[in-house]
């Protein structure tokens, strides 16, 4: 016959608590503005990648500005900026014409920031052709 052994419900807790916890990552509040030719972009969303890590991301607000909580380095910035989708006849999903220049929806496109531990920053992002 098969013996079954269950632990206290305290020592399960402790052993859980032992996992080893993954690097501490610095927040910072980030605010900002997102334009366009000079004009507040009302929609999409903006993210800040980090080297390392999950990203901080924001929807813009018909303002263009933006908040978040940003890892303290050097950050990558991806904009994206879409036109409501048209329905499909095959029902498939489809994406709406960008808004802006598709590059600034793309990593590598040279949007950078360097969030510095400390007091929350504030960036403004004029996006040109």
């Amino acid at each position: 016959m098969l013996q079954t052994r269950y632990l206290p419900l305290g020592v399960a807790m402790i052993v859980i608590g032992c996992a080893r916890p993954g690097p501490l990552r610095e927040l910072v509040p980030v605010s900002g503005l997102v334009t366009y030719a000079m004009e507040p972009l009302s929609t999409g969303t903006i993210v800040f990648q980090p080297p390392a890590g999950p990203p901080a991301f924001a929807r813009l607000r018909d303002d263009g500005t933006f908040a978040l909580d940003a890892v303290v380095g050097t950050n990558q910035v991806i904009i994206e900026s879409r036109a409501e989708a048209e329905p499909s006849e095959d029902a498939r999903p489809t994406r709406g014409a960008s808004l802006i220049p598709e590059k600034y929806s793309q990593p590598g496109n040279g949007l950078t920031v360097e969030i510095e531990a400390g007091a929350p920053q504030y960036f403004e992002f004029d996006l040109q052709d």
